[in-house]
């Protein structure tokens, strides 16, 4: 994975400039199962956020469309 390309493509897609993001971690693993074709390929991302009141929005946000997707799948 390289890891430039993907900070690069995390900073793209959240609109967050690159001085922003921390040191990249990636999580060494002995499964040969794993592999990225096919599939999202560009790892995870971890957002901090240093302001009270937008976090509870953005967790409110995120509750919400769990709680939509959780009604389509049990109803």
């Amino acid at each position: 994975m390289n890891i430039s390309k993907e900070v690069k493509f995390w900073s793209n897609i959240l609109k967050i400039p690159l001085n922003q993001f921390a040191r990249p971690y990636i999580k060494k693993t002995s499964s040969k199962n794993i592999n990225h074709k096919g599939g999202f390929g560009h790892g995870t991302c971890n957002a901090r956020i240093g302001d009270a009141r937008l976090s509870e929005k953005i967790l409110m946000g995120l509750k919400s469309i769990s709680d939509y997707y959780l009604r389509k799948i049990y109803n």
